[in-house]
This record gives structure tokens, C-alpha cells and sequence, in this order.
């Protein structure tokens, strides 16, 4: 039986995405327990919340190692707003604090402008790229996805980005790399095209 595990770290959008899930007839367990982590199928690591304060308490939990554990023996794991920029190596929002590393590059602040709202909040569309295929997207395809975030992740290799967004600049809006997707928006709240794409990920998640 598939064991789904949304990540406790003391916040996060948890309570949606168990809804989300159940949704599609998966009822995850929330957890921070390493023994748990290390069992599961499949693991999420939900967002909204600091960089800084979401690595500390993994650490201090021992899920920081469980679940670079679980990625090493090739387990899905889907990373939600936040949890894709602790994916990346780093962020400006912490000085001393090393994300996971599994994503190259780090998440950095948008930058304030006249035309640029910080944080980015609200429905937006995506435009799809050839690595979206495995989700079933096209290039042709765009969706519209609630995203909520003060942070973006840059200096990624240009061949994970999946699908991109305009906030002003151009930023990623969705990564596939190995065992991993990440995404900057979060599906849990975006209406139908968020359920669909999580039975993608799902779908996705059988074929790796």
C-alpha cells in the first residue's frame, strides 16, 4: 500500500494538501518522525513559512537526514512553495542555514519595483516547457495556479524548468528533476487545475 507523508515542520499549508490528497483517495499521515519518513512511498514537503526555521527544526527532528535519505533510494517527493526552495542548496532568507541540495541554484527575494507586487500573491498563468511532458503538459498548454511567495528560486539548470511564470522577470514556476517536483504555486488551493495536477504527479510518481 502506498504511504504518503506530508512533512511537519511546524508550518506549512498542511491542513489542504491531506484535503487535497484525500481527495484523490489517498489519506496521507502528517509526520516528522524519521522512522516514518524513511518507510513512506511517497513524501511532500508542504510550504508558506521561513527558509531559516523549516531547516532548523528538520535538524532537529532528524527529518532533515531521513528525507535526504528517502531521496537517495529514489522516493518521490513533491516540494510545495517553500519546500521547493529548501530543495535548492541555499537562501537569502537564512545566512547560515544550507537547504537540501538537490535543486542547483538557491531561492532568492524578489527584488521590489513599481510594477512588481512583493509578495506575489494571487491566481497567475504558467506557461508549460518541454520538461512539463512529464506531467502530461505541452508547450502549447497554460494553466492558471494560486501562488503566494516573497522568494523564487534562480540559478537552476534551464533543462529541469518545467514551466515558468511572469512576475515582471520570468521565474520558475515548476521543476522536474529525477525523483523530484517542485513547484512555486500551490496546487492544494488552485481549484481543479491543481487536483489535476496532482493526479499527475501521482501518475508521474509510478513511472520513476
Amino acid at each position: 500500500m502506498k504511504t504518503v507523508s506530508i512533512i511537519d515542520y511546524g508550518s506549512g499549508n498542511v491542513r489542504n494538501l491531506v484535503r487535497a490528497f484525500k481527495k484523490l483517495d489517498i489519506d496521507p499521515q502528517v509526520t516528522e518522525d524519521a522512522s516514518a519518513i524513511k518507510n513512506s512511498t511517497l513524501l511532500v514537503l508542504p510550504g508558506v513559512g521561513n527558509f531559516d526555521q523549516a531547516i532548523r527544526r528538520l535538524r532537529r527532528t532528524g527529518a532533515f537526514e531521513a528525507i535526504g535519505d528517502a531521496l537517495n533510494y529514489g522516493v518521490p517527493l513533491l516540494g510545495v512553495c517553500l519546500g521547493m526552495h529548501l530543495l535548492t542548496e541555499k537562501s537569502e532568507e537564512s545566512l547560515d542555514q544550507s537547504g537540501f541540495s538537490r535543486i542547483a541554484g538557491q531561492a532568492a527575494r524578489i527584488e521590489d519595483s513599481p510594477s512588481r507586487r512583493v509578495p506575489n500573491v494571487g491566481w497567475q498563468s504558467i506557461c508549460w516547457k518541454d520538461a512539463g511532458k512529464a506531467l502530461g503538459r505541452s508547450e502549447e498548454e497554460e494553466e492558471s495556479f494560486y501562488f503566494a511567495h516573497s522568494y523564487h528560486v534562480t540559478g537552476q539548470k534551464e533543462d529541469i524548468v518545467a514551466a515558468t511564470t511572469d512576475i515582471g522577470i520570468e521565474i520558475p514556476a515548476a521543476i522536474i528533476h529525477e525523483n523530484i517536483v517542485a513547484l512555486q504555486f500551490h496546487p492544494e488551493i488552485s481549484g481543479k487545475a491543481g487536483h489535476q495536477l496532482l493526479q499527475s504527479f501521482l501518475s508521474y510518481a509510478e513511472s520513476i
